[in-house]
């Protein structure tokens, strides 16, 4: 499956056609109107969910590993660590899949990862 921008398409139809005489743009338009936008309008849609929680809200489960975003849209998998040797400053640091600590401080929202792909084994 493809997904499609809907709105793009009926712009770069509309633009496509207007170079046309008036009456054939007039017709196109009704076309458009009538036929083609209630098609698209009437296709399932897909929406992206992206479930983030700000840190300042909520923090996930210690040692869970979840995706991790900063301020500069950098986006990480790790998890929040319990600061037992002082390493950095405060009670808790986050620790990236590669083993970078981090402040807590350098990570502004968090979200669960997804699940992973279930293989069909039958459709193979």
């Amino acid at each position: 499956m493809r997904l499609i921008d809907a709105d793009k398409l009926c712009e770069d139809l509309l633009e496509r056609w207007s170079i046309a005489d008036t009456r054939k743009e007039e017709l196109i338009r009704q076309v458009m109107a009538d036929i083609v936008t209630p098609i698209i309008a009437s296709q399932p849609t897909i929406e992206n969910k992206q479930n983030w929680t700000p840190c300042s809200e909520k923090m996930p489960n210690l040692s869970q590993e979840v995706l991790m975003s900063d301020e500069f849209d950098t986006v990480r998998v790790g998890s929040l660590e319990k600061n037992i040797d002082d390493y950095l400053p405060g009670d808790y640091y986050w620790e990236d899949s590669h083993g970078y600590l981090y402040d807590v401080d350098d990570w502004v929202a968090w979200m669960p990862l997804p699940k992973s792909y279930k293989l069909n084994r039958k459709n193979r």
